[in-house]
């Protein structure tokens, strides 16, 4: 009985339950808890996604907290001033009061030892632990953008230095770019060697998706998410096929949509695309990918988009190589999980993928959103 009493409490707070990095890194955490000393909870932000299994697999304890307001100035995660986004980012300025009270309600009802924030957009879930006698942790995983005044910037570094004990980056390049001092430790990513694990693992899965035995074969992990590049490789891919026809590109994630997709007859949706990508420099990943596919037949049955995929490590270990094309710098766990896989990478130069590509090592390093020097 006194051993259960000493226990720490710990809450997870993840603002999505969609399959991706942050949930994943927050499980691999969970999981080498010992579990003798810690009594961990996970509080999602709304939505029953496709990791929200995988936690309760773990014999964790799920919260599911709707109505809570996030915000993202992440690299990523950027909203152009002149977007629907910003819109809608203004008017969650009139609901942070009513997130506040049902976090505090839920914060004075249920006590713990430690609130770890998991994301960079978990601003509110921050000020409402503020009073609480819990140490809170933020986790920032993304960079920063800039913005165009820098007063986005300015007021999420004052709110992670103000509302928080410690804070953690995932790589020295974000540490540096955050510049709060002492306060902020550096914690790389970690990945579960037990299932990445290329001793283990089948490399027949290239079945599953037509493609033939002895096949150059290359995997993105990402899919049609923006800041991922997926267009760039497609880009590179219709160079490589013309010299190499019987390459294969293999690419899981987010599915593309059709609804958001290029399509000939619709002109003035078309045309409306284009301008948004002038405007606002953000891509529809949907809409370029597909005008791609469609006007170049050299990539039919060659490129895939497979979707969410269950099974990465197969997926890696059946390829010869996995390519990171991304357009934004952030640190990539793809490439670390293609380590544990013993394949080498194909990434975009940043100094967030320096930091874990020797170059001409264990990798190569292509100028971002060059498609040509990544077909070299």
């Amino acid at each position: 009985i006194v051993h259960m009493v000493n226990k720490k409490k710990i809450l997870f707070i993840q603002h999505t339950s969609v399959l991706g990095g942050s949930p994943l890194s927050l499980l691999y955490i969970i999981q080498s808890l010992d579990r003798k000393k810690f009594i961990p909870s996970v509080m999602f932000l709304g939505g029953s996604g496709e990791v929200i299994p995988l936690f309760k697999k773990e014999n964790i304890k799920i919260i599911n907290l709707k109505d809570i307001t996030v915000f993202t100035h992440a690299k990523g995660a950027y909203t152009p001033w002149f977007s629907k986004k910003m819109l809608k980012n203004i008017l969650n300025l009139f609901k942070i009061n009513y997130s506040l009270k049902i976090l505090r309600s839920f914060f004075n009802e249920n006590q713990y030892d430690v609130i770890h924030l998991n994301t960079s957009c978990l601003l509110i879930p921050a000020i409402a632990a503020k009073k609480l006698d819990s140490k809170v942790i933020f986790h920032i995983r993304e960079e920063l953008h800039n913005g165009v005044f820098g007063v986005r910037k300015f007021i999420f570094r004052t709110i992670f230095d103000e509302y928080s004990d410690t804070i953690i980056s995932i790589s020295r390049t974000n540490a540096k770019q955050l510049n709060l001092g002492e306060k902020v430790k550096v914690i790389y990513n970690s990945i579960n060697l037990n299932d990445f694990n290329s001793n283990k693992i089948s490399k027949k899965s290239l079945k599953n998706f037509n493609i033939p035995e002895n096949r150059n074969v290359f995997c993105m992990l990402g899919g049609a998410v923006h800041s991922k590049g997926a267009n760039i490789l497609l880009e590179a891919a219709k160079i490589i096929l013309k010299e190499y026809p019987n390459t294969y590109f293999l690419i899981a994630g987010y599915p593309l949509n059709l609804k958001y997709g290029f399509q000939p007859n619709r002109y003035f949706f078309n045309f409306k695309q284009i301008i948004k990508k002038i405007v606002t420099g953000e891509p529809n990943m949907h809409f370029e990918c597909t005008r791609i596919l469609k006007n170049n037949n050299i990539l039919a049955n060659r490129v895939k988009f497979i979707g969410f995929s269950n099974n990465i490590p197969a997926l890696i270990a059946s390829s010869n190589a996995l390519i990171w094309p991304a357009t934004q710098s952030h640190f990539s766990r793809p490439i670390i999980e293609a380590y544990a896989m013993r394949k080498p990478v194909i990434a975009s130069d940043f100094q967030s993928s320096r930091e874990i590509v020797n170059n001409y090592e264990t990798g190569i390093l292509f100028k971002p959103n060059d498609s040509n020097k990544l077909a070299e």
